[in-house]
């Protein structure tokens, strides 16, 4: 796994400043939907997008929820705008 990205981080690093613009421009594109909501009627931007994934809970340091399991939260919240 470690020289995958390794190796992904090599390629990156060799492509073109327009091939990285078009990366940009076709992920930003991808991302479009998730990155504003409807807040009391307005369209306001949403600070951060993603969610981590359900799992054991790792925090920082001594915290009192380390080791617990992270559940996922209801996908219903999640509703892209269209």
């Amino acid at each position: 796994m470690f020289e995958y990205f390794e190796a992904e981080k090599a390629r990156k690093k060799g492509l073109t400043t327009a091939e990285k613009k078009e990366l940009k421009k076709a992920k930003d594109e991808l991302e479009a939907p998730y990155t504003h909501c409807l807040l009391d009627g307005r369209k306001e931007k949403v600070g951060n997008f993603r969610i981590e994934p359900p799992g054991l809970f790792r925090g920082r340091g001594e915290h009192p929820k380390k080791g617990s399991f992270k559940v996922s939260p209801c996908l219903i919240s999640f509703i892209p705008l269209t």
